[in-house]
C-alpha cells in the first residue's frame, strides 16, 4: 500500500497531490486512536479468525482502487478514503493476532527459527513492493489491486483455521483419547 497507491493515485487517477497525504493522515490518525480500543475488542477472538477478517479489510481498499478508476475525482477520493478506513481497521486487527501467533505457535526452541524466517520474508516484501506497485500500474490495467485482492481472500482463508483447536484438543483429550491436563497443576 505505502507504494503502490501513491503511484496509482497520481498516475492512474491523476488525482491532486494533497490526495496521497490525506489518504495517509488517516491512516496514521485512525491507527493513533483505534489501536488499543481496537486491540482490546478483539482480544477474545481467535488470532486466526481476526487474521482472516483484517486481510479481508485490506481487500476493501483494493476494490475501492479498482472502482476508482471509472469514477469522477471527488467521488474517487470519497471512496479511497472510505476503503482507507476499512484497510486501517484490517491493519489494526492483524498487528496483534499476528505477533501472538508467530510468538504463540512454534515449539520453544525453534521460536528463534520462525521469527527469524519471519523477518526474512517482510524484508524480502519490502525490498520487492516498490519494483512491483511501480512497474504493474504502468500497464494501465487494475493488475496490481486485483493480485492485492487476490492475495488477501487466499491469506484469509488460510490464516482462518490458525489457532484453531484440533479435534482432540477442543474434547479437551489427547489423541490417544486419555483426559487433557492442559492448565491444571
Amino acid at each position: 500500500m505505502e507504494s503502490g497507491l501513491p503511484v496509482f493515485v497520481l498516475r492512474q487517477l491523476a488525482l491532486p497531490h494533497w490526495t496521497v497525504g490525506a489518504l495517509f493522515a488517516a491512516n496514521t490518525v485512525l491507527l493513533t486512536l483505534l489501536q488499543l480500543p481496537v486491540g482490546r475488542a478483539l482480544d477474545r477472538f481467535r488470532p486466526g479468525a481476526i487474521l482472516a477478517l483484517g486481510g479481508l479489510g485490506y481487500l476493501m481498499l483494493y476494490v475501492c482502487a479498482v472502482l476508482a478508476r471509472s469514477l469522477s475525482s471527488a467521488v474517487a477520493v470519497a471512496v479511497l478514503m472510505a476503503g482507507m478506513t476499512v484497510y486501517t481497521l484490517g491493519e489494526l486487527a492483524v498487528s496483534q493476532p499476528s505477533l501472538i501467533l508467530l510468538t504463540g505457535l512454534p515449539p520453544e526452541p525453534e521460536r528463534g527459527s520462525y521469527l527469524a524466517v519471519n523477518q526474512l520474508l517482510v524484508g524480502a516484501a519490502t525490498a520487492l513492493a516498490p519494483l512491483l506497485a511501480t512497474s504493474l500500474p504502468g500497464t494501465r490495467s487494475p493488475a496490481l489491486w486485483w493480485t492485492l485482492a487476490a492475495l488477501s481472500v487466499v491469506a484469509a482463508l488460510l490464516t482462518h483455521r490458525v489457532g484453531r483447536p484440533t479435534e482432540p484438543e477442543a474434547a479437551g483429550k489427547h489423541g490417544d483419547g486419555s483426559p487433557s491436563t492442559a492448565g491444571q497443576p
